[in-house]
């Protein structure tokens, strides 16, 4: 089956019904998709700020250990809101676009004070 996905893509070069864009093409419009979040409570963030900070911190940190050790793939992780702005925004106005939600929220409507502080 997949040889014969390669085929049909191959004509379909040929034929200039299919264009291949760079890699990154849809990232470099978007941002880089997001496949993981992490979610803290509400109540969570409003009583025990410096718990969400510290959690963030350890992901973060994490995360750069992983990048000292070679991991590529870790270096495309983006942590906070403003790293994820892009992709937050084209996420939003998906949803919207389809009527999953009832108007276009900002990025800054999405999270309280002490998540939009983290960096």
């Amino acid at each position: 089956m997949e040889e014969l996905a390669q085929i049909k893509q191959k004509d379909m070069e040929k034929d200039g019904k299919l264009k291949i864009v760079g890699k990154y093409a849809w990232a470099d419009k978007h941002g880089v998709p997001i496949n993981h979040m992490l979610v803290i409570r509400s109540e969570l963030s409003r009583t025990r700020p410096d718990l969400v900070r510290e959690v963030f911190r350890i992901f973060k940190e994490s995360r750069d250990i992983a990048i000292r050790g070679g991991n590529k793939n870790a270096a495309q992780l983006n942590y906070g809101v403003e790293a994820n702005r892009p992709s937050l925004e084209a996420i939003i106005n998906f949803v919207f676009d389809q009527k999953l939600i009832p108007r276009r929220y900002s990025v800054e409507e999405l999270f309280d004070d002490t998540t939009r502080s983290l960096v």
